[in-house]
């Protein structure tokens, strides 16, 4: 895995080339243990299908596919270890749910990973 500076980290004033060094290798494995913590979020038996699946769309900043056919549907399964229909059953209740009450806003994104609250439909 390619390993890249964390945005926005810079030298600070007196610090030293080996204690910047070591502080981008600590953020850097920071970030690499909470990202290793959320893989296993979304995967856990203790999360309920739903759970599981508004992990998967925080991770890849995308929200569940409303195509039944779409192909991510079954990586989503894979990934999140529900089975296709459970993901389905997903889609089909949030397909049902009137647009302000969905879980998107707790997310952090709209629709197709737009920044926001105003999702638009696609």
């Amino acid at each position: 895995m390619e390993s890249k500076l964390p945005y926005g980290v810079r030298p600070g004033a007196g610090e030293s080339n080996e204690e910047y060094r070591n502080r981008v290798a600590r953020l850097q494995a920071e970030a690499l243990e909470r990202r290793q913590k959320e893989l296993e979020e979304q995967a856990s038996p203790q999360n309920d299908p739903p759970t599981r699946i508004r992990i998967w769309e925080r991770i890849h900043e995308i929200e569940l596919p409303r195509s039944p056919t779409h192909h991510l549907i079954g990586v989503i399964a894979a990934d999140t270890g529900v089975s296709r229909n459970e993901v389905l059953a997903e889609q089909r209740k949030r397909a049902s749910t009137p647009a302000g009450d969905s879980s998107e806003k707790s997310l952090g994104f709209g629709h197709y990973g737009e920044a926001g609250e105003g999702s638009t439909e696609v």
